[in-house]
């Protein structure tokens, strides 16, 4: 799939099957692995949607340091998961037209990683994002 052709399937709000490659500017690609949604908990009204990727680059013995996919993981967060929240209407209650508040994580691991498990030795980089009439704002965690 080229770069232009995944971009233009994000902007529908498609998401990449599990698996696919997803190229990015900075001239590598991460394979999308999954979506997950958490409803809000303790008293808290802010849902968070996980995207995760696998990119191997940033594990090895020669690991890409995080201010090298930095901008990539804001592309996704832009081209990938606004587009797909949008779509799904994830951003809006139902029927009352309100916005959610909605927190966005983009994840990179070297290799796939169980949600929630501890992986000592496995590189992992994660941004967190608001969704702010359709455009990802960068939280500080």
């Amino acid at each position: 799939m080229t770069f232009l052709l995944s971009l233009l399937l994000a902007g529908a709000g498609v998401l990449p099957e599990t698996g696919t490659p997803v190229p990015l500017p900075s001239g590598h690609a991460v394979i999308f692995h999954d979506m997950i949604e958490d409803a809000p908990r303790d008293g808290s009204s802010t849902s968070t949607v996980r995207f995760r990727f696998v990119a191997p680059q940033i594990g090895g013995d020669t690991p890409l340091p995080y201010e090298d996919v930095a901008a990539d993981m804001d592309l996704l967060c832009r081209k990938v998961a606004a587009p797909r929240l949008e779509s799904r209407a994830i951003v809006h209650d139902a029927g009352a037209g309100n916005a959610k508040d909605l927190r966005i994580v983009i994840s990179m691991m070297e290799q796939p990683v169980a949600f929630g498990e501890t992986t000592p030795g496995i590189r992992q980089y994660f941004e967190a994002y608001s969704l702010e009439d359709g455009r990802c704002i960068w939280e500080a965690f």
